[in-house]
């Protein structure tokens, strides 16, 4: 017999994009450090991380561990375009 098919809780939901958040976060702190093109994509990873983690954070469902993991997303998003934004930096 299988189980039942139950949809998703909005906490779930939201402590999901939380995650998503931070897993963009991580990604684009990581491929920014390609020569020449890591200046385009560390932008566009940390603009995306940032609007990804705002809206998590403004979700009214999101339990408190995913607030947490969207602030620091928010934070490695917006380090991401700071050390992209240093000309020194994106020479390395």
């Amino acid at each position: 017999m299988r189980d039942p098919w139950w949809p998703e809780t909005p906490v779930e939901t939201s402590a999901r994009f939380a995650w998503f958040a931070l897993l963009l976060a991580v990604v684009g702190f990581i491929l920014s450090w390609i020569p020449l093109i890591g200046i385009f994509i560390g932008h566009v990873f940390g603009i995306v991380t940032i609007l990804c983690g705002i809206i998590a954070l403004l979700r009214a469902t999101t339990p408190p561990i995913a607030r947490l993991v969207a602030m620091v997303s928010i934070l490695l998003g917006i380090v991401t375009m700071i050390l992209k934004a240093i000309p020194i930096i994106n020479l390395l």
